[in-house]
């Protein structure tokens, strides 16, 4: 990886919409993806072996149930895709544990938690500072709301940050 590319951390609910189909998603990982297998990319993607666990299995939303090609398909895309698959250290899920910790003193005594990490989001956030990124991609709405939480880190819904130009 080149000096002064973006590091983004990719949380399983984008990989696992990537595998589903979602046109917002496709539309954005697909051209990162591309500009990194060709040596072009501002970015650098990594996610935790937790991931790997997470995307189970995909959703096919015009048939019922889980289609029987699925594993396949994750086990390509895993193989395949260029993104960095992080091993969860101790020091990563001490990271995570922090996290779970700061939120719990950003709610008043007596209310429910309004800000809360899930232990999952907790070793995702700290796998990421872990690795150094500079953010987390996610579209999970509990994990959005932990941006303001962590220092040195935005967490935010996956976008280009270098729009392919095309020829008219």
């Amino acid at each position: 990886m080149a000096d002064g590319q973006l590091r983004v951390y990719l949380d399983s609910c984008v990989v696992l919409r990537y595998l589903e189909g979602d046109p917002d998603i496709v539309s954005v990982l697909d051209p990162v993806m591309h500009q990194i297998k060709q040596g072009t990319g501002p970015v650098s993607l990594y996610t935790s072996q937790l991931s790997v666990t997470e995307v189970a299995y995909i959703v096919d939303k015009h048939a019922e149930g889980i289609r029987e090609d699925d594993l396949e398909d994750i086990r390509m895309f895993w193989r395949d895709a260029p993104i960095m698959k992080v091993e969860t250290t101790v020091h990563a899920a001490e990271l995570g544990r922090s996290v779970i910790r700061a939120c719990r003193h950003l709610t008043p005594p007596g209310q429910d938690l309004s800000i809360k990490a899930r232990s999952v989001d907790a070793v995702h956030i700290g796998t990421a500072q872990w690795v150094k990124a500079q953010e987390i991609w996610t579209t999970d709405g509990p994990l959005l709301k932990l941006n303001s939480v962590i220092d040195r880190l935005e967490i935010k819904r996956p976008y280009n940050p270098k729009p392919q130009l095309f020829e008219i």
